[in-house]
């Protein structure tokens, strides 16, 4: 239930802090003195589109605030609209977009008004009020979830066939390439390798004389003289019987021991690459043949060979999908034709839940609309298939017989859903949409409530003028409707009728007053002596004489207050 509005600079509401009561609250006042403005600011609470002309003149934003309480305590609301028009939302102090307000708006407060009343005329929401009334709600979340899947499903078949059909050409493509690269068989950083090998044959002869001189020097004696080594050698004998006289040259000998290893082994090495090193034109066509086709390559797909094979995984991995599109069709033709059956048994599962609860529905609707003085009413919730169209996923529906009638598959089932009402005996039952009674379609509205009442959980019920049309004895049936919904719930009624004001646990006013050069509306909580003085007003008008409120007070003493009425000077308010 809504425990409290508060309203800043809204309009012509500057600032208004209202604590409603549990039950039926009343809002009355006479016309333009903004009781549109209240729903307006409970419908931006809500969710509501915000605009900047929503924000009092001369103050920089306007600001609306409700604290609910449920089962699971307390929530505080808020909705910030700045002077340009921008807006933000907060749930209990944390900033949330203005379209998750309204998600969770759904349950904790719905507002029904004379537009809703008009809006019953569209066939659309009947679906929901029957699914409500037969509990079906879940069942048609999970039919939705299986739809998706199975549109989903058929998404990908269809590509799969595409794929199979138009890319032949690409197929072909890819695999002229992929033999190309495979062909070859690069290695990874392979063309380096080969530009090393290649150098080398080119300059195979040069390299040969010079490693073989430089291994001659090195190893071997000529006619000048020893060989470098042997020199070397003689060298090193020659320090070390002087470290046997100091001891200080062992390091030096050391050194050159290492230094004579070490050339020799440099010699043997020189030797075995000039033995090696011989001019091979077989061997350089080869690598340059090979060289060349690899270069090829890695201009198209480079530009290193890491890149290349890259490309090669990516080429497999396409021609893998296109091949295997025939195969993937045939797997999503059995997994669409599973989730086609499963879907279609759900839904028209749903459709037989549906059809068994709309006869109960249309009965207690009628009930309540005879309550509320259509004594004649009847009411039918037609429940029929979903015409067929064309690309639709049609499943067949066996109704009143063996051949069945084909209907279209939706998210919401199989089924079109239309409340029919004949509003007097004798009549057949017509859709809403042709009743051009503006009264009998608040009494339509407010029995469906009714007959939902239980089904509204804590959600606070904000009913704005939805007796419009309407008078007299009705209007006092529609005052003890509202008055038995709001047994169930919270009730906040905006009416002219003071049948109905009279009913209500709790009572305030809005009325307009001056404050130097400037306007402002006021909602004022009213007193036992203020609600008579209000509802003689609604009977006869700002001069209603003593007679009018004797009958005032008669009417307020012949109307029962709810459990939960809460006298006037428990419902506070600020209003500056």
């Amino acid at each position: 239930m809504l425990v409290q509005l508060s309203i800043r600079n809204f309009a012509l509401l500057e600032e208004v802090v209202v604590e409603l009561a549990p039950g039926f609250n009343v809002v009355t006042g006479e016309t333009g003195s903004g009781k549109s403005m209240l729903v307006g600011a409970l419908g931006l609470l809500l969710g509501g589109r915000a605009s900047a002309d929503l924000v009092r003149r001369g103050a920089a934003s306007a600001e609306v605030e409700g604290r609910f309480r449920g089962a699971d305590g307390e929530v505080a609301v808020r909705r910030l609209v700045q002077r340009g028009g921008r807006s933000r939302a907060f749930v209990d102090g944390q900033p949330v977009t203005s379209g998750e307000v309204a998600r969770r708006a759904l349950a904790l407060c719905e507002v029904s008004s004379q537009h809703e009343s008009v809006a019953l005329t569209d066939p659309g929401a009947h679906l929901d009020h029957l699914d409500r009334y037969a509990g079906t709600l879940l069942d048609r979340a999970s039919l939705s979830a299986q739809v998706h899947a199975l549109v989903e499903i058929s998404r990908r078949r269809s590509a799969a066939l595409d794929r199979a059909a138009s890319q032949a050409d690409r197929a072909e493509l890819l695999a002229f390439q992929l033999r190309e690269i495979d062909d070859l068989d690069p290695q990874l950083g392979e063309e380096d390798e080969l530009a090393r090998r290649r150098d080398v044959l080119r300059h195979a002869t040069k390299l040969e004389s010079l490693t073989r001189g430089a291994a001659s020097t090195l190893l071997d004696a000529t006619a000048g003289g020893p060989a470098l080594l042997d020199a070397l050698l003689r060298l090193a004998g020659e320090v070390r019987a002087a470290s046997a006289l100091d001891a200080s040259l062992l390091p030096a000998v050391g050194a050159l021991d290492t230094a004579c290893g070490e050339l020799a082994v440099v010699g043997r090495q020189l030797e075995r690459y000039a033995e090696e090193a011989e001019a091979d034109p077989a061997s350089l066509d080869r690598v340059e043949e090979r060289l060349f086709r690899l270069s090829k390559l890695l201009a198209r797909h480079g530009p290193t060979t890491a890149d290349l094979l890259e490309h090669r995984a990516r080429l497999a991995a396409e021609l893998a999908a296109i091949e295997g599109a025939p195969a993937l069709v045939v797997e999503l033709d059995r997994a669409l034709e599973e989730a086609h059956v499963s879907a279609a048994s759900a839904a028209l599962a749903l459709s037989a839940s549906r059809s068994r609860a709309a006869r109960r529905l249309g009965d207690a609707i009628a009930l309540e609309l005879a309550r509320l003085g259509m004594l004649g009413a009847r009411v039918l919730i037609d429940v029929a298939p979903q015409p067929p169209r064309e690309g639709g996923l049609d499943v067949i529906v066996s109704r009143g017989g063996a051949g069945g009638t084909p209907s279209r598959l939706t998210p919401d089932g199989v089924d079109r859903v239309e409340i029919l009402l004949s509003a007097n005996r004798g009549e057949a039952p017509r859709p809403l949409r042709k009743i051009a009674s503006g009264g009998e379609l608040s009494r339509v509205l407010l029995a469906l409530k009714r007959v939902l009442a239980d089904d509204g959980g804590g959600a606070t019920l904000v009913l704005d003028e939805v007796d419009a049309g309407v008078g007299g004895a009705v209007a006092s049936a529609i005052g003890e409707a509202i008055r038995d919904i709001a047994r169930h719930r919270q009730v906040i009624c905006i009416t002219h009728l003071p049948q109905i004001a009279a009913l209500a646990d709790a009572h305030f006013v809005l009325d307009k007053a001056s404050r130097g050069d400037r306007t402002v509306s006021r909602v004022r909580p009213l007193s036992e002596e203020g609600r008579e003085a209000e509802i003689a007003r609604m009977m006869a008008g700002a001069h209603a004489g003593a007679a009018v409120r004797g009958a005032a007070r008669d009417l307020l003493a012949r109307s029962p207050r709810s459990a939960g009425s809460r006298p006037a000077s428990s419902v506070r308010l600020r209003a500056v």
